[in-house]
């Protein structure tokens, strides 16, 4: 009897030995895969964008910074999309983020109002994320014309056997460079009539040599109106010629 009892006691704590090993086996196992669990799971991001303007040259620059909780990220893809008002956000241009985290894009003009937003595509350690939307907006209509006022003045040369006219292109007190500006003349039986052109230089300054007239004229300066800026004409000056004795 007493030798059965042990056997049964024996054998009871086997099993109690076995049942805790495979408990424990079990609280390891899980250990193991909430671990592995946590080491796959992907880091958020955040992408901002801000649009930087250069319109007088032609183009404006898109930038944006990737970070995931408040780090930068470099050398990630970053892709620029773009849509209007009869389209859906394609993808136009893609570009790596540098060391603090910016890609940047050099945008040409359009020729329409167009929104940009930059996406990060998802990666193995970390989410997706997309920008706000910026927009760079083109007038429907063009905007008014510019008024203009055109300057003149006579420097005479009469032993040289020329005369120099000069005037002064400009817009709200800005010389215009590189426009075309008319000289006109006219003498006591004719009507104004262009003679000569030329282009403004610096500051809007213009400049005509002319061989002194045989008879008594005068000249005035001419700019034809042009995208963005109104017609103007100068005031007149006179190259007085006296008859013979």
């Amino acid at each position: 009897m007493i030798a059965s009892r042990v056997s049964l006691l024996t054998r009871a704590g086997a099993a109690t030995a076995a049942t805790a090993i495979a408990l424990a086996g079990v609280a390891v196992t899980g250990s193991a895969v909430g671990a592995a669990t946590h080491h796959s799971r992907k880091l958020p991001t955040s992408l901002s964008i801000r649009l930087v303007k250069h319109t007088r040259d032609g183009f404006d620059v898109i930038r944006g910074q990737l970070r995931s909780h408040r780090v930068p990220l470099r050398h990630k893809t970053v892709l620029l999309e773009s849509r209007t008002a009869t389209t859906t956000f394609t993808v136009v241009d893609s570009a790596r983020t540098g060391a603090h985290g910016v890609a940047a894009f050099k945008v040409t003009l359009p020729a329409e109002t167009t929104k940009y937003k930059l996406v990060f595509a998802p990666h193995p350690n970390f989410r997706a994320s997309h920008s706000g939307v910026v927009t760079i907006r083109v007038a429907s209509t063009p905007p008014p014309a510019l008024r203009t006022s055109l300057s003149i003045r006579l420097v005479k040369h009469p032993k040289l056997g020329f005369d120099v006219i000069s005037g002064q292109l400009r817009s709200h007190h800005v010389g215009l460079d590189g426009k075309t500006v008319l000289l006109e003349s006219r003498t006591a039986s004719t009507k104004f009539a262009v003679i000569d052109t030329g282009t403004t230089g610096l500051h809007g300054v213009v400049r005509f040599k002319e061989a002194t007239p045989a008879e008594t004229t005068r000249y005035k300066l001419v700019f034809e109106a042009v995208p963005g800026f109104k017609a103007s004409h100068s005031g007149v000056v006179t190259v007085l010629i006296k008859p013979a004795a």
